[in-house]
């Protein structure tokens, strides 16, 4: 699993349930993570490489903190194609390592919704009156997959 940031609340989040979620369920598999490099390439490069060094195999990747393609690139230079790559977020890089069959699908949500949803219910907390957003629940998460 590769986040941008220890301390980035909506990915530590998601961390968290996710190594609960495979650890639980899939004891056998062993879990390597990798936080830090703000989806930054050279910093994802560098702390990537220390893992890659140790490990003979990466079945998978969830990626939530973007870098994807210095990801994959490190990956392949280290002989490792995952059988399945996650990416979070459906932004320009995702778009076109999805088209090019490089990640195996895309989990989307609407940030601005999501906000938007936040700041409502924060404000009705304190009785400042809003009109309801479209989305007040926040927005849906989207599975984006390549087509066939």
């Amino acid at each position: 699993m590769s986040r941008s940031h220890e301390h980035f609340k909506g990915e530590e989040t998601r961390a968290i349930s996710f190594r609960s979620w495979l650890t639980h369920n899939r004891p056998d598999l062993k879990f390597v993570e990798t936080t830090g490099g703000s989806g930054v390439d050279h910093k994802i490069e560098k702390d990537l490489a220390s893992i890659l060094e140790k490990e003979q195999h990466i079945c998978a990747v969830y990626s939530m903190g973007g870098g994807n393609r210095a990801i994959i690139q490190m990956l392949e230079q280290y002989k490792m194609y995952p059988d399945s790559y996650i990416a979070h977020d459906l932004n320009q890089e995702n778009k076109a390592l999805l088209n090019a069959g490089r990640i195996s699908f895309v989990l989307h949500d609407e940030i601005t919704q999501d906000i938007s949803a936040a700041f409502f219910h924060i404000s009705r907390a304190n009785n400042i009156s809003l009109t309801e957003p479209s989305t007040p629940n926040g927005s849906e998460v989207h599975i984006i997959a390549p087509e066939l």
